[in-house]
């Protein structure tokens, strides 16, 4: 009796038999980025200068009760033992990705109504999804393995070697670059769902424009800056994005799939809600683990009151009440309200705590742009997107003064700031500066400045002159189970 197969069980051969199959299992792969996003975030906003660890309460039994992690990141203290080192997540989402790309062909083979076509879909899509998992990881550790085989039984070879961030770039972009070739341009020809469902379709899954998205960051990341211009481009090409006017900036987050969203991790109420607006809100039952940092050398809200931003109307209208609560500052409004304002009887609550998490926006594009160009000598194009982003926030001028290239790309940084705080991008963009200048104190100044009294800074500069250190480090486990790994050589010391 022991071969005979559980009434409720599919064998592997029996499950993958209809287009439908493989439909269900390419949503639990966004399942497994959904849980893999936490990580995603921590391990790209935290160590940043603009977010603040507002509590720290240790809880062994669940990494994402422990913000005790959260705050040593924050602190650039970090250790192997630190939780959010772990990176188990991530690579459960790409063995989810690896399985359907392995077996959906055998799935097509046995349903005649399942087209190659509608298979090179799923191919396209998985491969898009696989190479953003990697990306992340090339951008948070100094080594790690790169898995493109499914792993289907307790027996898998785990004794992988690992490759470095600059083998792996390789990798993702040969995935990014078969996926444009598979992917669909949007899913406004699905059948017999509602414009509701397509929309959610076109924000959340796969497209044509999203692939280009995630290349334009992988090549700007790079330094391949007439390429990242290339697929920004395309972007346009393929998408009908815009900058919403300033009076809409808000539903960006609240209720989210905007005409500026290109891909947001979905998430609804009451279905498939999500916590991690909980992360940022002081009300209703969230947690309130991150607030926005004070500038402590400046007195002020730097990159949205401070006098570095010259010319604005009155007031950003990014910040006050908009990403922070002004009487607070510390509940982040940007995932904590459901519209502009501040006011508590607005914020998320109860079935509310759906807000989804944006991987990509057009601001964003056309910031990286605007980074690339600067980088290609074009530096008045570069300050044109520039300028333009400013403009939807309330600047009144109708030009901008930059001077010099590394002035230019320093204000591009800072604007970044004030239009991405709090969405998983601040601490890759400072390494991705502090990389082009070979000058640490690109980040140095920045976390000095919002972390430390004037006699506190030479500690601060000292935790980041290292590049090594910029990566964190491997979780000690992962170094007992897998002899190949070595840990980073700045977390031997």
């Amino acid at each position: 009796m022991l071969d005979v197969t559980p009434a409720n069980k599919k064998t592997r051969q029996e499950f993958w038999a209809y287009k439908e199959d493989v439909e269900a299992a390419m949503v639990g792969c966004y399942n497994g980025l959904q849980t893999a996003m936490k990580r995603f975030f921590a391990w790209s906003e935290v160590r940043g200068e603009i977010i603040q660890i507002n509590t720290v309460v240790p809880n062994l039994t669940n990494d994402w009760l422990d913000n005790q992690g959260l705050f040593e990141m924050n602190q650039q203290s970090i250790d192997e033992k630190n939780n959010f080192a772990k990176w188990n997540d991530v690579y459960g989402a790409i063995n989810r990705i690896n399985t359907v790309i392995k077996f959906a062909p055998v799935a097509q083979k046995n349903d005649e109504t399942f087209s190659i076509k509608e298979l090179n879909y799923y191919i396209g899509e998985c491969k898009t999804l696989r190479a953003l998992c990697y990306f992340y990881l090339a951008r948070t550790f100094y080594q790690f393995p790169y898995i493109t085989v499914a792993a289907e039984s307790d027996q898998q070879n785990y004794q992988i070697s690992p490759i470095d961030g600059k083998q792996a770039m390789d990798s993702i972009i040969n995935d990014l670059l078969s996926a444009e070739t598979l992917v669909r341009k949007n899913f406004d020809t699905l059948a017999n769902v509602t414009d509701d469902i397509k929309l959610a379709y076109n924000k959340g899954r796969v497209s044509l424009p999203v692939v280009c998205a995630i290349l334009t960051d992988v090549y700007l990341t790079n330094n391949q800056y007439d390429k990242a211009v290339a697929y920004a481009n395309k972007v346009d090409l393929y998408g009908t994005y815009q900058l919403l006017p300033g009076s809409q900036w808000f539903t960006i987050f609240s209720p989210g799939n905007s005409d500026e969203g290109i891909f947001e991790l979905q998430y609804s109420s009451p279905y498939n809600q999500g916590d991690f607006a909980k992360w940022f809100s002081n009300y209703n039952g969230g947690t309130n683990w991150f607030g926005n940092r004070f500038n402590r050398n400046t007195q002020t809200y730097k990159y949205w009151e401070g006098d570095d931003y010259k010319n604005i109307s009155t007031f950003d209208i990014r910040g006050a009440n908009a990403t922070y609560v002004i009487n607070s500052k510390t509940t982040i409004w940007k995932w904590a309200g459901k519209v502009v304002g501040g006011d508590q009887n607005n914020a998320r609550g109860g079935d509310s705590w759906d807000a989804h998490y944006i991987f990509y926006r057009y601001s964003d594009i056309l910031l990286m742009k605007a980074e690339a160009l600067n980088q290609l000598g074009q530096s008045d194009a570069a300050a044109g997107f520039l300028l333009a982003i400013r403009q939807r926030a309330g600047y009144r001028d109708k030009s901008i003064s930059y001077g010099s290239k590394d002035n230019l790309e320093d204000m591009i940084l800072d604007e970044r700031a004030r239009e991405l705080a709090f969405e998983g991008k601040r601490w890759f963009d400072l390494v991705r500066i502090a990389k082009r200048r070979n000058d640490y104190t690109v980040i140095a100044k920045r976390i000095a400045d919002f972390n430390a009294t004037p006699m506190d800074q030479t500690a601060w500069y000292a935790k980041v002159s290292d590049p090594l250190s910029w990566y964190i480090p491997i979780f000690y486990t992962e170094l007992e189970l897998n002899k190949y790994l070595k840990q980073n050589p700045f977390y031997q010391q």
